[in-house]
């Protein structure tokens, strides 16, 4: 059960993370390093999230 219960988690807050990147990406249209490095440091902390489970 323990098993299910991971999998089901680390698909909620990937497809989450990848659908608040794109998002992001799509209604912030900014063409910088910092921008980029932002995006990149929240999708890594909600991965971080997500092994911690």
């Amino acid at each position: 059960m323990d098993i299910l219960k991971t999998t089901l988690v680390g698909l909620f807050f990937g497809t989450f993370g990848t659908t608040l990147g794109g998002i992001l990406g799509v209604v912030i249209k900014k063409d910088s390093n910092k921008f980029l490095s932002f995006i990149l440091s929240v999708a890594s902390r909600i991965n971080d999230v997500n092994n911690l489970f």
